[in-house]
C-alpha cells in the first residue's frame, strides 16, 4: 500500500511542463531500499518538513479531480499519512522525503529504525577532508565533480575517498545518467553531520 501510494503520488504530483518532457518517473530497487524519483520539487516552494501536515497546492489540480472521480485517488492529501501508517504499521522506518527543487524522491527503507550507536564513532574518525565530502554530497555529484572539489586525482578519489565511503554506507547512488552515476551523502545522516532538508 505505503509503494501504491508512493507511485501514485509522484504521477500526481510531478512536472508534466515541456522542461521534462519524455523524464519517466524512476523507480530504483535496492537491497536496502526503493526510491521513487519524480521530476519537479515540491510545487510552490512547500517545505518538506510539512509534508503530511499541512495541504500544498497542487500543481496538477485537474489530473487530481479526474483521479478523485474515476476512485483511483480516494482522498486529497492521503497519501503522506498513508504511507506513514503502512510503514509504521510493520516496523519500519517512516519515508524519506528529498526535494532539490529539480526532483522529489521518496525513499523506503527495508530495515527497522534503530540508532546505530556506531556512527558517532565512525564521524569522529573521518578527516575534514571526508567531512567535505559528505557535505558537498547534499545534492547528488558525480565522481569527476567530487574530485574536482578536492582538487584531488580523479582515480585516486574514485578508490581512496569514494569507494570506502560507499562501503560504509555513508554515500549511495542517487541517479545515473548514461555513464555517468551520481552519488549522495546517506539522507538518514544529514542531521548528524548537522545538515538541515533546506540545504
Amino acid at each position: 500500500m505505503a509503494i501504491r501510494e508512493a507511485i501514485l503520488n509522484a504521477l500526481i504530483h510531478r512536472d508534466y511542463s515541456r522542461h521534462t518532457d519524455g523524464t519517466p518517473i524512476d523507480i530504483k530497487m535496492f537491497t536496502d531500499r526503493i526510491e521513487i524519483i519524480s521530476s519537479g520539487g515540491i510545487y510552490g516552494g512547500f517545505p518538506v518538513s510539512q509534508l503530511g501536515r499541512d495541504n500544498p497546492e497542487s500543481r496538477n489540480s485537474a489530473l487530481v479531480r479526474i483521479l478523485e472521480i474515476l476512485k483511483i485517488s480516494e482522498n486529497r492529501y492521503s497519501g503522506i499519512p498513508t504511507m506513514e501508517k503502512e510503514m509504521k504499521k510493520y516496523g519500519l522506518r517512516a519515508p524519506e522525503y528529498i526535494d532539490n527543487g529539480r526532483q522529489f524522491k521518496i525513499i523506503f527503507r527495508n530495515s527497522l529504525q534503530q540508532k546505530d550507536s556506531s556512527t558517532d564513532g565512525v564521524f569522529q574518525n573521518l578527516s575534514e577532508r571526508e567531512i567535505k565530502v559528505l557535505k558537498s554530497c547534499i545534492v547528488p555529484l558525480s565522481r569527476k565533480e567530487i574530485a574536482q572539489i578536492l582538487c584531488l586525482n580523479y582515480v585516486y578519489t574514485s578508490n581512496n575517498v569514494i569507494k570506502p565511503k560507499i562501503k560504509k554506507g555513508l554515500l549511495v547512488e542517487a541517479e545515473k545518467q548514461g555513464r555517468t552515476t551520481r552519488l549522495e551523502i546517506e539522507p538518514s545522516l544529514r542531521k548528524q553531520l548537522g545538515i538541515s532538508d533546506n540545504e
